[in-house]
């Protein structure tokens, strides 16, 4: 299964937990602009058209800038995934992203439906790079057997 390319991006990003509405969008903006290209968001923080406005707004281009968001659990079906990255890159305002990460692990859904509606996206050029957030090790291993060295990213 395909996670996409291999990454090459800043250690250090920007979370955007909680950074909503003009105080969200000042400090993003600030971010980009004293050097930070990597902002992290999620569906769930419900900010994704904030770090997009920032993103339009910013001299920097947009492909100097990774971009992270995570899709939620209860979206894990293949079709419900594939619908809540499309909805992110509509809100986000950009035509990919560079990682997009299962949020938590959801063991209602077989994980081998979730990495493959990832690997459909990063096929379709619509996301560069697939991972995990939040998995411990055994869950990590068991995404490893799925999808080989190719997770590219297990943020914790």
């Amino acid at each position: 299964m395909d996670m996409g390319v291999p990454l090459m991006m800043d250690l250090v990003g920007l979370g955007t937990y909680k950074l909503n509405d003009t105080k969200g969008l000042r400090v993003i903006s600030e971010a980009l602009d004293i050097g930070y290209r990597h902002i992290d968001t999620a569906a769930m923080y419900g900010n994704e058209e904030v770090v997009g406005r920032a993103l339009a707004e910013s001299s920097v281009p947009r492909e100097e800038i990774y971009v992270t968001t995570k899709v939620w659990p209860s979206n894990f079906s293949k079709r419900d995934f594939i619908r809540s990255a499309e909805l992110s890159l509509r809100k986000l305002g950009t035509e990919y992203l560079d990682v997009l990460l299962l949020h938590w692990p959801n063991p209602g859904v077989p994980l081998e439906e979730t990495l493959e509606a990832l690997s459909t996206l990063i096929e379709s050029g619509k996301v560069h790079a697939g991972g995990v957030s939040n998995f411990d090790a055994i869950q990590m291993r068991r995404a490893e057997e799925i999808c080989g060295d190719d997770v590219c990213v297990n943020q914790v």
